[in-house]
C-alpha cells in the first residue's frame, strides 16, 4: 500500500508538477509521518512497560538465553565492565581506560560478541582485536 502511494506521489510530481493539490498532498504526507511516528512510539512504550527489551542486540556484558527472550550475565565481559567502572571511579578518562585495556590484551566488544555470533558487526574483519 505504501509503495503504491509513493508511486502515485512520484507520478504526480513528475508529470503534473506543482499544482493546487500540492499543499493538500504535503499535509497528508505530514499526517502520515506523524501517525506512523506515534504508532512506533506506542509500540516501544508498551514493550518497555511489559519488561521486554527494546533492542535486538545485546549490550556488552550480557548474552541472550536460548529462546532469545532474556539477557544473561556474561561473566567474562561483566568482569571487564566492572573494571572499567572502577577505573572511572579512580579518575581515569575514556582514552586512559582504553589504553589500559589494550595493553592488557582485552578484546574489544565487537570481537567478544562475535565469538557468540552476536552484535551488528560480527561478520566484519577487525584489524586489531584488542583495540
Amino acid at each position: 500500500m505504501l509503495l503504491m502511494l509513493e508511486s502515485l506521489q512520484y507520478f504526480f510530481l513528475m508529470y503534473l508538477g506543482d499544482d493546487d493539490f500540492t499543499p493538500f498532498r504535503n499535509i497528508m504526507n505530514e499526517f502520515y509521518a506523524r501517525d506512523t511516528s506515534r504508532k512506533i512510539r506506542s509500540v516501544f512504550k508498551s514493550k518497555g512497560m511489559s519488561g521486554k527489551h527494546l533492542t535486538g542486540t545485546v549490550i556488552y556484558g550480557y548474552l541472550w538465553d536460548e529462546k532469545r527472550e532474556h539477557w544473561l550475565v556474561d561473566e567474562e565481559a561483566a568482569e571487564v565492565v566492572r573494571r572499567i567502572f572502577s577505573l572511572t571511579l579512580e579518575g581515569y578518562g575514556p582514552y586512559q581506560i582504553a589504553c589500559k585495556l589494550s595493553a592488557d590484551r582485552i578484546e574489544i566488544p565487537v570481537v567478544h560478541l562475535a565469538r557468540f555470533n552476536e552484535g551488528v558487526n560480527r561478520s566484519k574483519p577487525v584489524k586489531d582485536p584488542y583495540g
